[in-house]
């Protein structure tokens, strides 16, 4: 069982790791968005024009 004091003290604890945790999501968002730098800026399976 877990006590309120116990929370309370780790909750710096938690707050860091979900901080990280959503700064590594948008970082893999931004990177997978962002255009290739040998692809002339044309996504992956777009039609030539």
């Amino acid at each position: 069982m877990v006590w309120a004091g116990e929370i309370s003290e780790e909750f710096p604890v938690y707050y860091g790791i979900r901080l990280i945790s959503y700064g590594l999501i948008l970082l893999a968002i931004w990177d997978k968005n962002r255009p290739s730098r040998s692809g002339g800026g044309k996504a992956v399976g777009q039609p030539e024009d």
